[in-house]
């Protein structure tokens, strides 16, 4: 009789955990966390702030331009850019952009560049990376404008060896062999810059990663679900 007792027992307690766990699996997936831009600053401590985002992205232009501003008045003054010194092809490198921008830096960028390397609209045009805006802020506050990836180019072989294996840890050890700065990049590049620096950086993402906002391969589907986890940076 108290085996009876003792397996009723188990199988109850079994099927009551089977159905906590499916009342669990239905429950929508909670919403991620937020961070505003003082509160980033506040949380960096003077450590390296690295901000993901899709180099479309208006609204990340909006607020990683306000993230720089309040970071000025923390005491940053250098913008790392996810990008090479050194030009290819057509395409000018970091520094014949900044050198260009800096030439006439109160002018009212246009939202098209016939040299960005996104992808055209239907209409033909281009939109202007991100990067331009903010290092005609940088240039506007006095700050170093540094280049975290030397070997940019290499994305033009494709493939996850030529966007990400062959530039994160040099971009990485850019990062950890300077002086505290705020760094822009892809989102797609959070994940690997996470390992390779830890907690040595402070990590928010200014996109609202989006599983579309590139091809289906497994190594960028693996990226992007680890930037939907990081705090999403807002005003």
């Amino acid at each position: 009789m108290t085996a009876f007792w003792i397996v009723s027992v188990v199988m109850a307690t079994l099927a009551f955990t089977a159905f906590l766990w499916r009342r669990r699996c239905k429950r929508p997936t909670p919403s991620r966390s937020e961070v505003t831009v003082s509160e980033v600053i506040k949380i960096a401590d003077r450590r390296t702030i690295i901000v993901g985002e899709h180099h479309g992205d208006r609204q990340a232009r909006k607020v990683s331009l306000l993230l720089m501003e309040e970071a000025h008045a923390a005491g940053y003054r250098t913008l790392g850019i996810e990008c090479s010194d050194v030009g290819h092809g057509q395409h000018p490198g970091l520094k014949a952009e900044v050198a260009g921008i800096a030439a006439n830096l109160q002018a009212d960028l246009t939202n098209e560049h016939k040299l960005s390397e996104l992808d055209q609209e239907e209409d033909g045009k281009r939109p202007r990376m991100n990067r331009q805006w903010q290092i005609q802020m940088a240039l506007r506050l006095g700050w170093e404008v540094k280049s975290i990836d030397p070997n940019y180019w290499n994305h033009l072989k494709g493939g996850a060896d030529g966007y990400l294996h062959s530039r994160e840890p040099q971009m990485a050890e850019t990062i950890k062999n300077s002086k505290p700065m705020v760094v822009i990049c892809g989102y797609s590049h959070l994940q690997a810059l996470h390992k390779l620096l830890g907690e040595s950086v402070v990590m928010v993402c200014a996109t609202v990663p989006n599983l579309n906002h590139a091809p289906p391969q497994s190594f960028w589907t693996r990226r992007i679900k680890f930037a939907m986890r990081v705090p999403l940076l807002t005003a």
